[in-house]
């Protein structure tokens, strides 16, 4: 479920949305840090191999995150929109309540002690989205406290990059 909802759904969206987009426009990816230990595997057929625990799936989703906004800004930032993902940090929200109990008990009292809140959460997406700092460049594929972060190498692997492009384009039928 975390890769339909974290990559196939701003896939779609920003499919759909892409004959809209003009210059000057702005794609703003909501990734993590999680990425970092996320894995992209296709099979032989170009098909992505799922992850069975929630985790290594959370992190697989969110890798796809800064995957695809690469692609995007390769993809798009030729025509003047600017692409970029960014982590909000570890948010005390109800993220948690799917996972099982006690889990999902222990996390949620660890955030709120330690996560930030939403609206903390939320300055790095309204900056990507509003800075005019914010260009596209390659260091800003990734921020993370309103700074450029740097995302794991596969983050900026342009045949990754391809094999998930086609992927969400088969899977969401929008060429």
């Amino acid at each position: 479920r975390h890769l339909q909802c974290n990559h196939v759904g701003p896939f779609l969206l920003t499919k759909l949305l892409e004959p809209n987009l003009a210059a000057g426009s702005r794609v703003v990816n909501v990734a993590s840090r999680a990425h970092s230990m996320g894995a992209l595997r296709f099979d032989d057929k170009g098909d992505l191999q799922g992850a069975s625990w929630w985790w290594p799936a959370y992190c697989n989703s969110k890798l796809a995150n800064v995957v695809l906004t690469a692609e995007q800004q390769r993809r798009w930032g030729p025509r003047g929109i600017t692409c970029v993902s960014v982590s909000p940090g570890f948010v005390a929200s109800s993220i948690f309540t799917g996972l099982p109990w006690p889990l999902n008990a222990v996390a949620s009292r660890i955030a709120s002690f330690v996560g930030r809140t939403t609206a903390q959460g939320a300055e790095t997406v309204i900056f990507a989205a509003t800075s005019p700092t914010i260009t596209g460049t390659p260091e800003q594929l990734l921020l993370h406290d309103c700074k450029p972060y740097a995302p794991v190498s596969a983050a900026r692997d342009p045949q990754l990059a391809k094999l998930l492009w086609d992927w969400s384009e088969r899977i969401v039928n929008q060429k």
